[in-house]
């Protein structure tokens, strides 16, 4: 059976060729930690490292490579930036687009009476209105936290305008880039945010495990953890200088390897290239379900959002039809809430959430064309009252 993989927003999948060589190479050939030695295989692993923080900080328009810090995921990301820069009696602002990476720390830190919290809410296309944010803002608002791209419509938020109004009022912002690194052209400079947190594995092209955190410079947070990592090891002081400050312990080497040929491979094709490619694969998938009048589509136009396409079936569940897609079609795709439980809410699916597809780089035309026309012939059977001859 050819399998049609439609989970990007999860994870890419296939990697380019260059990812899984240069993984292999660097386990075979270097396999030593950065910073721990002054022979020359842990030499080249440092010079991988300082490699990768150069090309991501080309990526995302990075003046000081220093402000990259290099984590494990964007989850690792978004916790150090919250527990590390607010303080107790600080209020919270978000949004009901966001991710558990997101909610999860917040609600903690609230419940832990640390710091208050506001949700604003969005709009039935999975959009936040600055005016719905800002229209919460007290005394003792310190942080803004949104998403760049919903993971469960794909919707793209104004983060520009959002930004601006921070700057007016003296508000720092954090931005989840999960799902937009890699997808469409991103420079923080330009968006002007304080804090932007991102993961490898997605549209980065990189393995799992890999992910980072940028912070504004002449802002300061709390390490995230403490211990070693080949600098000022004199000290029982956490190093001040950055990147050593918050990056403790000894990296995933292989995976940042791997990510490091994800990224160049993005410079090199131009993510303006893979943004259009996507864009358009992701109109032809939503104007093939427009054709199918039983489905309900969720969340903008293509230009709107990232690659993602949220739809509904109510004759089955999310889970019986992603079943069904994988097991008897191979097509691949997520089913239920996306671990983002707010929005739903608002797309009145709180019950079973949505059917996720979502494309990617390698993603084919002819991909497109067979899932609409899998998705056709379930949605005849179901109403011909055959659910079964498709299991």
């Amino acid at each position: 059976m050819d399998q049609i993989y439609l989970d990007n927003a999860a994870t890419s999948f296939p990697k380019p060729e260059s990812v899984y060589v240069a993984m292999d190479t660097f386990l075979r050939t270097v396999g030593a930690s950065p910073a721990r030695g002054s022979y020359l295989r842990a030499q080249e692993s440092e010079r991988k490292l300082i490699r990768l923080r150069s090309s991501l900080s080309r990526l995302l328009g990075i003046s000081d490579p220093s402000r990259l810090i290099l984590t494990s995921n964007a989850t690792d990301a978004l916790n150090m930036a919250l527990k590390g820069f607010l303080q107790p009696g600080d209020h919270v602002i978000t949004t009901d687009v966001e991710h558990n990476a997101v909610l999860r720390p917040l609600w903690a830190l609230q419940k832990a009476q640390r710091i208050t919290l506001s949700i604003a809410p969005s709009n039935p296309m999975g959009e936040v209105d600055p005016q719905q944010i800002f229209a919460q803002v007290t005394a003792q608002t310190r942080l803004i936290c949104c998403t760049h791209a919903s993971n469960v419509v794909g919707t793209l938020q104004p983060i520009e305008a959002i930004a601006h109004e921070c700057r007016k009022r003296g508000i720092a912002l954090l931005v989840d880039g999960s799902q937009s690194v890699g997808a469409l052209p991103v420079h923080v400079k330009d968006l002007d945010v304080d804090f932007f947190a991102f993961t490898g594995h997605k549209s980065l092209l990189g393995p799992t495990g890999t992910g980072g955190l940028y912070v504004r410079e002449g802002i300061e947070i709390a390490p995230f953890r403490e211990g070693g990592n080949g600098a000022h090891s004199e000290s029982l002081d956490q190093p001040a200088s950055w990147p050593e400050r918050h990056e403790s312990g000894t990296p995933n080497m292989v995976g940042l390897v791997g990510l490091l040929a994800g990224v160049e491979f993005l410079l090199a094709t131009g993510v303006d290239k893979i943004r259009a490619h996507e864009v358009a694969l992701t109109e032809r998938l939503m104007d093939g379900f427009r054709s199918i009048k039983e489905i309900q589509i969720y969340g903008p136009e293509a230009e709107k959002k990232v690659g993602i396409t949220s739809i509904g079936f109510s004759a089955m569940s999310t889970a019986e039809m992603g079943q069904i897609l994988g097991k008897k079609f191979g097509i691949m795709i997520r089913t239920g809430l996306h671990c983002a439980p707010l929005i739903h809410t608002q797309l009145q699916t709180q019950g079973q959430g949505t059917l996720r597809f979502s494309v990617g780089y390698s993603t084919t035309v002819e991909d497109i064309d067979t899932v609409v026309r899998v998705l056709r012939e379930i949605v005849a059977s179901v109403y011909r009252r055959q659910p079964t001859a498709l299991l």
